[in-house]
């Protein structure tokens, strides 16, 4: 319920006041395969515009999620002990 509540509530209302919160993500490093699987749907919805992968420890979670100058794309969640078994 943490989770769901943070992106819902939190992360819309942090990134609209920050937009550049985070880190630049490095992709080739962070993707799962499910990651992976979901970018490569996102990939056509998003070709003209240019997307900036980013990377961001809320709470007890790391979004990478991304940005472009109109949208923001959530890619995927997980907790930071999940992180660390990549």
């Amino acid at each position: 319920m943490r989770l769901i509540d943070l992106v819902e509530v939190e992360f819309p209302r942090l990134l609209a006041a920050q937009p550049d919160i985070g880190r630049p993500a490095q992709l080739s490093l962070i993707q799962s395969e499910s990651e992976k699987s979901w970018l490569n749907r996102l990939a056509p919805l998003t070709a003209r515009r240019r997307l900036q992968a980013r990377e961001w420890l809320l709470g007890d979670f790391w979004i990478l999620y991304y940005r472009s100058s109109r949208a923001v794309y959530l890619a995927s969640a997980r907790h930071e002990r999940e992180a660390e078994y990549r």
